[in-house]
């Protein structure tokens, strides 16, 4: 609602509320306008229903179509068919709207008055009878496409879906059919984790009304495009660059990989699941911790064997460089938020110190294999994996992936590999640089040592072993003669007197058979047959354990089941083998006699090997600098692209002698520039139209044609490569010091000026002094290596002699003619552009030149040409005193502004009308106050302005920002602007609303709401599947209610989970995949793709 403090009674204030009424506007003159009261200037007369009266009528007629006979109107019905609030109308002869188009003109006529609603049915777009184009459901006016055929005129209801648009193999969701309103990312080659190429950039496209737009991202991928649908809240980093089915919506954003390389520098303290671990492999998870947490960077953790933390973090899109300039002053874009490209890439440079050893026992011709290295032949015992190729590819991966260094591709598919370098003895081809899959950093074959302490660590288990059987063995021969207690045995039978049983696999195996046998000679000969027969059976193992009870310690032997299979008390077990022992049998003593002279032969063996081993290490390097473009310069005319801009980032990639010129206009171009270049451009003719020329070659040409004065006349030349070009009338005159460009000053392979000879060079004196009016221009050029000419080309014309009769004639005008300007706008500056040098005027009412009141400032001089308008002459004014409406201006001429007499004057007058509008305003916006909902929309409506409201709305967070610099709303372009936001968790926001009109009218208002759901968590908390039961799982955050079905749906269409209204769902698995909708009680909605 906007309050207008000049209304101070209730008659004016009806007036005003009745202003936005609309109807036919009737004037003295028999021409009528459809327009709203507020803009009708006549006096209002009603019409009476059901009179033929036929005279005319003036004033405002409120719901009247101008070709109503009872206004007695030259306007006639139906004439014709055009565009008019996004419908295809009627239009009456005068080119005023009038009904929605329907084949049936009467029933869309409805005798001359304003239809309330609409008299037919859109059956789809371009339906050849009716114009009722619903933007909502994609149709808008427009001029009908060449295949369909209209019941009458040459507007439809066109589909505003996109059906051709541009594809491309690295962009998967390019190509196909998109609805107006979507959009989509574009990539020029393999985009993400690392992959993107030199030279690439990210670009947005857009379907706006069955256009393709496409918009590109900061350059340098300072910018990454990424994409979601309209149904899905929250994706991983996956799946920004490929999204399938669904409304698309893309944006660009700030590319966030600064932080990534701070990851690979912290330390172990980062607590979490990351505290169950310690030393490097601490610090390996926090920082895999680090990289994986994407809330405020772009990155993500490669995995390989380079480095000891099991990878490296790094730009999941990696930033473009200024590759050209290496060192510390370059790398970045321009603005210098980046460091030098090669400090970035060297930190991917890694060493690697592998070491190797030789001799030892061996050397004396008693080397074991296994034990230790043989012979003198070197052997790698650390940092082995270094020695293999696939550190060296995981290496070049890691180099590439942290921007424009080492080993890549450009965006044309050439590769070089002159940014990495290594030391090894591999030779990396194209393809192993191709390979972007990353080892796992393998384990060293066997850690070796040469030093004392690497000795005890091989030696202890023999000393153990030689102590324990020396013991064992002489405590045993002692007993023997006696009788062997069943304290003794109970200990030896536990292994404490041997020790680690691991470290004597023989010495157990014959310890187990004796004890067997001792055991078996001491039972009684009724047991004995059955004893037999479980131990001769192969898969029977036995085993031995103690039982304590009250009556003692009992002997069990156990088969491989744990199946009792035999019990013996204490004594049973002593006496069978005090009767083993007596018996003579030695198998005991022999056993643990044999263990210690092995033990000793292999403690002597280490000594020996310790006293003859000798090691060295060798150090392993990867150079990782910045990348090297291809040689030479054939492919930089490829740098231009449909709907991609050429940039230096761009063209630098495409060749070492590939150069940006015209950097910053509309023509920049990427070319070769050869550093001995030193060839100044060569000028060649080009034949212009409607004149005969004669050439020189290498010299220059004559125009054969007359030249008449104030003829605009194109001339045109040539350059054999991009070249700017200036001339002057003097000859032997230095490029630098020429007076004129010969075309726009840009870098150009063909050049072309348009101009017209001032009527002095006709003079009698001009024509004496020129040799009978015989002129010539002289032209040089330079190229972008500042070679220029030291010859002049020249072009030589005579004029055709003969007094000036034509008048001057506006040819433009810096306002365009009936154009609107704002409501604040009183006085408008103006220029009008004529074909020669003349004085001009101005008035309100169109009389004779010199009754006019108001004057021009002219150039007055054949030699004053605009530098805006080739072949023009400026005349500048101001228009004051514009009212509300339309307001008309009548301009005339007079030439030869040198002269007193002989000068021709404009007979008739130029209109030009300028239309001062209303004050645009902005009547609602929403939303206001509590939105239970994390997806609201902006709604805002817009009246009166240059078009009834028609205007360009925008919105932003900041109070001041300049409409040029922010977003604009999704629908707009009309006087209901719509903007749909999404993922707004719970709090207070205010977006800033200002719109803009064709006249530049401005209007601005706020949409402050609360979002009051409790949005901090997404709706679905975790999906899992019970195997056991096929059954799928979803868990909400709140109380809500969950549909599935194998294809995208709108809630509530797809098959209920079970459980509505609670924070557990279940449902069949899929076969193949679901797709999965959830809404919360506060109508958050959140969709997830199962696959089984």
């Amino acid at each position: 609602m906007i309050f207008d403090k000049n209304i101070e009674n209730e008659a004016a204030c009806v007036d005003k509320c009745r202003s936005d009424e609309k109807g036919a506007c009737v004037s003295l003159d028999g021409s009528c306008t459809f327009t709203t009261r507020a803009n009708c200037n006549q006096e209002s007369s009603s019409v009476a229903d059901n009179t033929q009266n036929t005279n005319l009528k003036t004033g405002f007629h409120p719901n009247v179509l101008c070709s109503n006979s009872l206004l007695g109107t030259n306007c006639a019905r139906q004439q014709k068919t055009g565009c008019f609030e996004e419908k295809v109308f009627w239009l009456d002869s005068c080119g005023n709207p009038e009904n929605v188009f329907d084949a049936n003109k009467d029933r869309s006529y409805n005798k001359g008055f304003i239809l309330k609603g609409s008299s037919c049915n859109l059956k789809g777009p371009n339906d050849p009878n009716c114009g009722m184009c619903d933007y909502s459901q994609g149709t808008l006016c427009g001029k009908a496409p060449d295949n369909v055929d209209m019941a009458f005129g040459e507007f439809s209801c066109n589909d505003l879906s996109c059906k051709t648009i541009t594809e491309n193999i690295a962009s998967p969701d390019s190509g196909g059919k998109k609805e107006t309103g979507e959009s989509w990312c574009l990539y020029d080659a393999r985009v993400g984790f690392g992959q993107d190429v030199v030279g690439s950039r990210h670009y947005r496209a857009l379907c706006l009304n069955g256009e393709e737009v496409i918009e590109p991202c900061k350059d340098y991928r300072e910018e990454l495009c990424a994409q979601g649908t309209s149904d899905s809240l929250k994706l991983n980093l996956g799946q920004v660059f490929n999204i399938g089915e669904g409304f698309l919506e893309s944006a660009c954003r700030a590319n966030r990989y600064k932080e990534c390389q701070s990851c690979n520098e912290i330390g172990g303290s980062c607590g979490g699941e990351c505290n169950d671990l310690s030393g490097l492999a601490r610090v390996a998870c926090c920082r895999q911790q680090c990289c994986n947490d994407i809330g405020n960077k772009d990155c993500f953790f490669m995995a390989g064997g380079v480095s000891d933390f099991g990878g490296m973090c790094v730009p999941l899109v990696p930033p473009g460089l200024l590759f050209w300039e290496g060192g510390s002053s370059g790398g970045g874009s321009k603005d210098g938020t980046q460091t030098g490209a090669n400090s970035v890439c060297n930190e991917a440079s890694v060493t690697c110190e592998v070491k190797f050893v030789r001799g030892g026992a061996g050397r004396f011709g008693i080397g074991v294999e296994g034990l230790s290295s043989t012979g003198n032949e070197w052997e790698c015992v650390k940092n082995c994996h270094c020695l293999e190729k696939d550190w060296v590819k995981a290496a070049a991966a890691q180099c590439s992936a942290r921007g424009d260094c080492g080993a890549k591709y450009n965006i044309k598919g050439r590769f070089t590999s002159g940014g990495f370098s290594e030391d090894t003895e591999f030779v990396l081809t194209q393809k192993d640089f191709e390979n972007w899959n990353t080892l796992s950093r393998q384990n060293t074959r066997r850690d070796d040592s040469t030093n004392l302490g690497g000795f005890w660590e091989r030696s202890w288990p023999a000393v153990l072993v030689i102590f324990g059987t020396g013991l064992a063995a002489g405590t045993v021969s002692a007993l023997i003669p006696g009788a062997v207690s069943g304290t003794f045995v109970s200990a030896f039978g536990s292994g404490l007197v041997l020790g680690p049983k691991t470290f004597l696999q023989f010495g157990e195996a014959t310890i187990e058979q004796t004890y067997l046998e001792a055991f078996r000679q001491g039972i009684t000969s009724s047991d004995l047959a059955a004893w037999n027969a479980i131990l001769e059976k192969p898969d029977n193992a036995v085993k031995m354990i103690f039982q304590t009870s009250e009556e003692g310690t009992n002997w069990v032997f156990l088969n491989d089941k744990g199946t009792v299979i035999k019990k013996a008390t204490e004594a049973q077990v002593t006496a069978a083998t005090e009767a083993s022992f007596s018996g003579g049998n030695t198998v005991l003593i022999a056993a643990l006699e044999i263990i210690n002279v092995i033990s000793w032969i292999y403690l002597i063996y280490q000594v020996i090997d310790l006293a003859g081993k000798e090691d060295k290490k060798e150090t392993f390097s990867v150079s990782c600098n910045a990348w090297e473009p291809p040689k030479g310069g054939d492919e930089c005319e490829k740098c231009n692209e449909k709907g991609k801009d050429c940039s230096e980032y761009r063209c630098r990639s495409l060749g070492k002698l590939c150069r940006l010129i015209n950097e910053g206009t509309d023509e920049e171009k990427c070319v070769a520039q050869t550093p001995i270049d030193v060839s100044s451009p060569k000028i060649s003719a080009v034949k212009p139209k409607n004149l005969v020329i004669e050439e020189v070659k290498n010299q220059g040409f004559t125009i054969k044609t007359l030249i008449k004065p104030f003829t605009p006349v194109e001339l045109k030349i040539a350059t054999d490569e991009p070249s700017k070009c200036k001339f002057d009338t003097n000859v032997s005159i230095k490029y630098e010091n020429m007076k004129f460009n010969f075309g726009d000053n840009l870098f150009r392979t063909e050049h072309e000026m348009l101009f017209s000879l001032p009527s002095e060079l006709v003079e009698e004196e001009a024509i004496r002094l020129t040799n009978g009016g015989r002129y010539s221009l002289y032209i040089r050029c330079i190229d972008a290596n500042e070679n220029a000419n030291n010859k002049d080309y020249y072009i030589k014309f005579e004029i055709n002699k003969g007094p000036d009769l034509t008048a001057p004639k506006i040819e433009l005008t810096s306002i365009k003619n009936n154009g609107f300007v704002a409501d604040n706008i009183l006085d408008a500056g103006l220029d009008v552009f004529v074909n020669e040098p003349s004085e001009c005027r101005w008035d309100r009412n169109d009389i004779d030149y010199d009754s006019m009141k108001n004057s021009f400032i002219c150039a007055r001089s054949g030699l004053d040409q605009s530098p805006l308008r080739q072949g023009l002459y400026r005349c500048s004014g101001l228009l004051n005193d514009i009212k509300k409406g339309k307001n008309n201006f009548y301009f005339r001429c007079k030439d030869q502004p040198q002269k007193t007499e002989g000068r021709n004057v404009n007979k008739e007058s130029y209109q030009f009308s300028l239309i001062r509008t209303e004050k645009l305003g902005i009547t609602s916006i929403e939303p206001k106050d509590k939105v239970f909902r994390t997806n609201p929309k902006i709604i805002v409506k817009t009246a009166l302005g240059a078009e009834n409201g028609v205007s360009f709305c925008g919105y932003s967070n900041e109070r001041n920002a300049e409409l040029s610099s922010i977003p604009q709303f999704a629908k707009t372009n009309s006087s209901t602007h719509e903007q749909q936001l999404r993922n707004l968790r719970k709090g207070r926001y205010t977006f800033y609303v200002t719109c803009v009109d064709v006249a530049g009218n401005t209007a601005k208002d706020s949409a402050s709401f609360e979002v009051a759901a409790d949005v901090s968590q997404n709706v679905i908390s975790n999906v899992y599947k019970d195997t056991r039961n096929n059954i799928l799982i979803i868990g909400t955050n709140e109380d809500s209610t969950c549909y599935y079905d194998n294809k995208q749906f709108n809630f509530g269409e797809g098959i209920p989970m079970t459980d509505a209204n609670s924070k557990k769902h279940e449902a069949v698995l899929p076969v193949r995949s679901y797709f999965v909708l959830c809404k919360d009680a506060f109508n958050n909605e959140e969709s997830i793709t199962v696959y089984p």
